[in-house]
């Protein structure tokens, strides 16, 4: 009896397209009369609402119905998830009618409810998630049809909508028969037939073809001809075909199209092949298999360019220096692989082969097709120069300099690339500064100054030069500068000249009072008093010099003094003391020149003699005009003559040494 209202309980609940479980409880009390025992949960628990298909981003009320129990709590899932989320879609809303809420994305999901009370009652539908869609129009091909009876035609529906439509039909005959795919089989009596295709999704949709069914006593097909018979066709163009088909009776021209290689349509629209080459269409009778006609086609692949390549496709080059490049042309049919080649600064061969431009830069070649010149590839290419010096020149590369003088040089460094121009400068016999700042040497001659490349040593530059010392007179200085002479006297004169370059060393001589040859004999004037000998340059009458005579005149009773330092030229007296040559030459001139008695004072020292001195008649004077030769008072004057001995090379000697008598 429970399980009878139980089952009555349920009835009406079930929903089409809907999975419901429903279970329940066991018997009321227990039979066995088990005190104490819990009787199992009565109650079920069924979906109501849920469609087959949801609309993405959709709400769908949705109720939980619970029958048998009081406790009607329940706990909504979808796919598992307790009220769902945002990828399977949610449930808003407690208790026994809740909400649902499509998520974005399609897919199919199961919706579940289950009792608090007891989770293993539970019911759940299947329904998919879908974007919005809808059927807009079902056309049907072809839309008439006249066809004998029992022969069959191919139907094709075309579904247009909007959103993740539907594109399936459904297909039904009035009298005919028709498969799913549309393949419609005639009647086998005559007379009218509708053939509908339907929309699947959208039922309110539909197309139909009117079909004429015609009975002959006898059908046969004689022939099939296909047009154009022949045909020339490039690859993958489309061309359209027909059958012709002859025969007896009320026979059908309906026709299947096959081709060996292409494509065709079942209305004859053929596409060929994307090689060349031949083709066969072939039409095919429906109603009588062996009747067959067929067009030879020939397929050909016009030719074109489709691309010219150019390999290496970039590049890096150093100026003036060669790489080869190469154009890959491709096309269909029999183009031409030949190219023309350019490049916008360098140059380049019919080859291919680039010569770089001298220059540092971009440079772009470019291949272009001889047969399409709308078709070309190009190469980019960075040309580099390299940094070499290729000469120095130092300026001015041929100099006259006098000696010590300066002058400044420069260096000019050509080359390649990023080259430095920077030098090192020597010179072989004057000085360089860094900077080129040239120094002649003191002394005449040539010179050569280098300037070196400092990136690349082998690379100089060189200058000569010739070093000229100028001639000129910077002094003349005579000898002697002061001088005491007595009347009438004698002396040497010398003059030494310096100067630079080939100078002269003659000098003119003149006296302001006295007399000088041009050799430098001065004689001292007759009368006492000061002179002044010059010595003028030749070369240079500015330059001169002069000396300092004082003129003497003798004394009546003459005492001519001699020192050990005396000067043979000295008049012979105390300031000015002469040699004992010197006194004898004196002693002689006054002699001649006094009637008194004359001496000579010999000051005190020593007086080494080479020579001997000899003192003769004329030394001596006469009996009224007598010479006295005595040491100055006071004083020890010596004469000595001999060879000068070293102490340090003294020693003592005795009957062993050889040199001992």
């Amino acid at each position: 009896m429970r399980i009878r209202k139980c089952l009555t309980a349920l009835q009406g609940l079930a929903i089409a397209g809907m999975l419901i479980q429903a279970a329940c409880g066991g018997g009321g009390a227990n039979s066995a009369g088990s005190s104490g025992t819990t009787s199992p949960v009565s109650g079920s628990v069924a979906i109501v609402g849920v469609p087959a298909d949801i609309t993405s981003g959709t709400t769908t009320p949705v109720t939980a119905q619970v029958v048998g129990t009081t406790n009607s709590s329940v706990v909504w899932t979808v796919d598992g998830i307790p009220n769902g989320s945002t990828d399977v879609g949610t449930i808003s809303g407690a208790g026994e009618a809740v909400i649902y809420t499509a998520p974005a994305s399609e897919g199919s999901h199961v919706m579940a409810v289950s009792l608090v009370i007891d989770p293993t009652k539970t019911a759940s539908a299947n329904f998919r998630v879908h974007h919005f869609s809808s059927i807009s129009q079902v056309s049907v091909s072809p839309t008439t049809l006249s066809v004998n009876a029992g022969v069959q035609n191919q139907f094709t529906a075309t579904v247009t909508g909007s959103g993740s439509y539907n594109s399936s039909v459904t297909w039904t005959s009035q009298r005919g028969s028709i498969t799913s795919t549309g393949l419609y089989t005639a009647p086998t009596t005559g007379g009218s037939d509708v053939v509908t295709a339907k929309s699947a999704q959208d039922g309110t949709k539909s197309a139909t073809a009117n079909i004429t069914v015609t009975v002959v006593t006898s059908v046969t097909i004689t022939s099939v001809a296909v047009s154009p018979a022949t045909l020339s066709l490039n690859a993958s163009t489309q061309s359209q075909f027909t059958a012709t088909v002859t025969g007896t009776g009320s026979y059908s021209s309906a026709v299947t199209w096959t081709a060996q290689r292409g494509t065709v349509s079942i209305t004859g629209l053929y596409t060929a092949p994307a090689t060349g080459g031949g083709d066969v269409v072939t039409a095919t009778s429906v109603q009588d298999p062996t009747k067959t006609g067929t067009s030879s086609i020939t397929v050909t692949v016009s030719a074109s360019i489709t691309s010219v390549a150019v390999s290496p496709a970039t590049l890096s080059l150093n100026a003036s220096t060669q790489s080869q490049f190469t154009a890959m042309v491709t096309g269909t049919g029999s183009y031409s692989s030949a190219v023309t080649w350019t490049a916008q600064r360098g140059s380049i061969t019919s080859a291919g082969l680039y010569t770089a431009p001298a220059t540092g830069g971009s440079d772009v070649v470019t291949a272009t097709s001889v047969q399409d010149a709308t078709k070309t590839g190009t190469s980019s290419i960075t040309v580099t120069v390299p940094a070499s010096i290729t000469s120095v020149a130092v300026s001015p590369a041929t100099l006259s300099l006098n000696a010590s003088a300066q002058s400044q040089f420069s260096a000019t460094v050509t080359g390649t690339g990023s080259y430095s121009s920077a030098v090192t400068w020597t010179a072989q016999r004057g000085t360089i500064s860094t900077t080129g700042l040239y120094t002649a040497p003191a002394t005449g001659g040539s010179d050569v100054v280098t300037a070196t490349s400092v990136q690349d040593a082998t690379k100089n530059g060189t200058s000569g030069v010739t070093v000229t010392v100028p001639v000129s007179i910077t002094s003349v200085v005579a000898s002697p500068t002061t001088l005491a002479l007595n009347e009438g006297v004698q002396n040497q004169f010398t003059a030494t000249v310096a100067g630079t370059g080939s100078y002269s060393s003659a000098v003119t001589w003149t006296a302001q009072r006295g007399s000088i040859t041009s050799a430098g004999l001065y004689t001292a004037p007759a009368s006492s008093g000061s002179d002044v000998v010059t010595a003028t340059s030749a070369a240079d009458a500015t330059k001169r010099a002069s000396a300092a005579v004082t003129v003497l005149v003798p004394a009546s009773t003459s005492s001519i003094i001699v020192a050990p330092n005396g000067v043979l030229s000295n008049p012979g007296t105390l300031a000015a003391p002469t040699t004992l040559e010197g006194a004898q030459a004196l002693i002689q001139k006054a002699i001649k020149a006094n009637s008194t008695t004359l001496s000579v004072a010999l000051r005190g020292g020593l007086y080494p003699r080479t020579t001997t001195l000899t003192l003769g008649a004329a030394d001596s004077g006469t009996a009224s005009n007598p010479v006295q030769w005595a040491a100055y008072p006071g004083e020890t004057p010596r004469l000595v003559g001999g060879a000068s001995l070293n102490p340090t090379t003294l020693h003592l000697v005795d009957s062993t040494d050889p040199n001992w008598s």
